[in-house]
């Protein structure tokens, strides 16, 4: 008697252990969707619930399934309905007018795709996301055409504007501006993904777009925004990004905008390199090009353009905060040119 009892004891555990392997195949993570990096996952399949007829206008292959039925079992329904290399993404429906309490749709897609970076992220409550057979893989880190800290200088002059576009929140307008125009996508608040969806969306192939904090309009003091979009080449220029402050952003069209190239140097600069180098009399002395151009970014001189542009800068910020600013820094300016011209006469 207490050897059939030891059997059957072995036989109920060998079959708990059997049911449990049967239908523990897959693993589902609540809160969470399934999404790419661009663009959409491939819809393969589409299954809901036999309590809704409720299809996506996306659905592909839609059927319906009592495993799906409002209160079922979800791990169950992805234990059945996946197969290898498949992921599901199942939520309560709330499109239904009919189905107003639980109703279910799985959406079936690939576990990989070329070209996407796929995986699931952040969704809510009534979010799931199941794999055939082990935990669906997180959303990898996206490629971003955005940098940020940066701004979008020649090594020469100055970038040919071709449109500038600020949000609906501010009417300033910078003097050098094209085309100007607005569009919501550049609203104060935007975050680092708003900001990402304004470049693919503003620019075009072959542009840059350059965007900033708008620090001159007195009516927009907590952080309007333009972008003001460039080309990425120009011919006889050397156009790239420099370094900025924590309010300036650059994004490319569909790659990150290129670092600023290395600027030839003035002969000036090699003149004050060669002797910084102690060349003079020694042929043979290491040239030390490396420290000719932090002299170049410590005492160059600008260029008249950056003069005139600072200026420029100057006067606008200063007749955004008030005309008497304004007049007041004019008055200055023309005082030093006036000295300049009293010392140029005497040459």
């Amino acid at each position: 008697m207490a050897m059939a009892l030891r059997s059957l004891f072995v036989v109920l555990c060998m079959t708990s252990l059997l049911e449990g392997s049967a239908t523990d195949t897959g693993t589902i993570v609540d809160g969470v969707k399934w999404r790419a990096c661009d663009g959409f996952a491939t819809n393969v399949a589409y299954i809901t619930g036999e309590d809704t007829d409720y299809v996506a206008s996306w659905a592909m292959n839609p059927s319906r399934n009592a495993l799906l039925n409002k209160g079922s079992d979800k791990q169950a329904a992805c234990d059945a309905l996946l197969v290898a290399g498949q992921v599901g993404e199942i939520y309560v429906i709330s499109q239904d007018p009919d189905c107003t309490d639980g109703c279910l749709r799985m959406a079936i897609y690939p576990e990989a795709e070329v070209g996407m970076n796929i995986g699931t992220v952040a969704g809510d409550s009534e979010n799931f996301v199941c794999a055939y057979s082990a935990t669906p893989p997180e959303q990898p880190e996206c490629p971003t055409n955005l940098v940020a800290g940066v701004k979008w200088r020649a090594c020469d002059g100055f970038a040919t504007n071709a449109a500038y576009i600020t949000g609906e929140d501010t009417n300033y307008v910078a003097s050098w501006a094209m085309n100007p125009s607005k569009n919501a996508l550049l609203n104060k608040g935007a975050s680092w993904s708003d900001m990402e969806e304004a470049c693919e969306a503003l620019l075009a192939a072959g542009q840059v777009g350059e965007i900033y904090v708008i620090a001159n309009d007195p009516n927009c003091t907590d952080g309007c925004l333009r972008m003001a979009i460039y080309p990425e080449t120009e011919a006889g220029m050397m156009l790239g990004t420099v370094a900025g402050d924590s309010e300036n952003w650059v994004c490319g069209y569909s790659a990150p905008p290129p670092e600023q190239p290395a600027c030839p140097m003035t002969c000036g600069e090699v003149k004050e390199a060669y002797r910084s180098s102690e060349c003079c009399g020694m042929p043979n002395a290491m040239f030390d090009a490396d420290a000719s151009r932090r002299l170049s970014a410590s005492s160059q001189t600008p260029s008249t353009a950056t003069i005139l542009s600072h200026m420029e800068e100057a006067l606008e910020s200063a007749k955004a905060e008030s005309h008497v600013k304004a007049n007041s820094l004019k008055k200055q300016m023309n005082s030093i040119l006036q000295k300049y011209n009293e010392a140029s006469s005497d040459l």
